[in-house]
């Protein structure tokens, strides 16, 4: 039980730090209007991709931003063991403990909210730079929503 809470903690907080720093400095530089839209979300990629690889420690480096059938997808390249370990920590989550666990902070919140508002789910990508062992985190357009834009506690 404990290993479980500890590679579930592993996960978000592997996922928080990804997310966080490939967000955060271009949600603070950018104008986010009220009715974000596709083509807002395509110029934010477009930026994001500027800075890439972004190296993130432990081996780790953010690779490749772009959009695919209306979802925002970030993908982090990974040594085999972070992998296996973020896919465990995943397996011990709910889709509700993985967005309260993961959109924390103002960038992370401000970028699903961006994409919720656009209609754009958001995935992230974890691989090894084979892409022979992968894992990912989904959230669908309707699930960023209900978490992010529906309670305002967040």
């Amino acid at each position: 039980m404990k290993t479980s809470v500890f590679f579930s903690r592993f996960a978000v907080i592997v996922v928080t730090i990804t997310m966080s720093l490939v967000l955060s400095s271009f949600t603070t530089s950018t104008n986010v209007t009220d009715n974000a839209d596709s083509e807002f979300v395509e110029m934010l990629v477009k930026e994001m991709k500027a800075d890439l690889p972004m190296d993130i420690g432990g081996g780790m480096a953010i690779t490749a931003v772009y959009t695919a059938n209306s979802n925002f997808v970030v993908e982090c390249t990974c040594p085999d063991s972070a992998v296996d370990l973020i896919r465990l920590g995943f397996s011990t989550l709910s889709k509700e403990e993985a967005l309260k666990g993961i959109y924390v902070d103002a960038s992370t919140k401000l970028m699903g909210k961006i994409c919720a508002e656009a209609n754009y789910g958001m995935r992230w990508v974890y691989l090894t730079r084979s892409r022979t062992n992968q894992t990912e985190l989904f959230f669908t357009a309707s699930e960023l929503k209900t978490f992010l834009l529906s309670n305002p506690a967040n």
